[in-house]
């Protein structure tokens, strides 16, 4: 069997795919930018896109990736930084995606209904026991997503359905239960594709 070594364009390559895949198709401005200045491995150009745009996690992912297209000594470090700011990329465009769709919302005559169906869209499951609580919200059982939820209390998903539980009737905290519920959803967003990355780097270097 053969060993891949940190240093080949094979692994690396798999590495870089897997990282612009979470990033997904830019937003903005300074993300188009930095993505001319990746394809054209112009390392500097990217870098000061990186720093004169701190507040972008694309911008910030790729600003360390252009690094590792010709891999270092430390090409770990590179493609560690790059993947992280790509998963907290997912998550904030997922707040802001979210953020959009729950203002409208509240146009709507029962937005409890509409608020609810666009959170369930990131709500996508990953494990057994997400889609059983998902099973179990469709169904209205919301003593039983509860009551799982209790046994999972890191999971992102299962909270989320919790606050979506409490979600179904129009109340005086309702906005501020729903934007929880938006919360844990662009945080599972981010668990999910963290998840990915990490399989994909093992592949890569395992």
């Amino acid at each position: 069997m053969t060993t891949k070594t940190a240093t080949s364009t094979e692994n690396v390559q798999i590495a870089i795919d897997a990282i612009l895949r979470v990033l997904g198709e830019p937003q903005g401005g300074c993300q188009w930018q930095i993505l001319d200045e990746f394809k054209d491995s112009d390392v500097d150009s990217a870098r000061i896109t990186a720093l004169t745009n701190l507040a972008d996690n694309f911008c910030k992912s790729l600003g360390f990736l252009v690094s590792a297209k010709n891999p270092t000594t430390n090409i770990y470090a590179l493609l560690s930084a790059a993947a992280n700011a790509a998963v907290d990329h997912a998550e904030q465009t997922t707040l802001i995606k979210l953020g959009e769709k729950l203002g409208d919302d509240l146009k709507f005559e029962n937005p409890s209904e509409e608020a609810i169906r666009n959170i369930l869209k990131y709500l996508s499951p990953d494990t057994e026991y997400q889609t059983l609580a998902l099973e179990l919200f469709n169904a209205q059982n919301y003593d039983a997503v509860k009551k799982l939820a209790v046994g999972h209390l890191e999971d992102h998903c299962l909270k989320a359905l919790t606050y979506l539980s409490n979600a179904t009737k129009l109340t005086p905290a309702f906005p501020a239960i729903i934007a929880e519920a938006a919360r844990e959803a662009a945080k599972h967003v981010r668990a999910k594709a963290l998840r990915s990355l990490n399989d994909s780097m093992n592949e890569a270097f395992n």
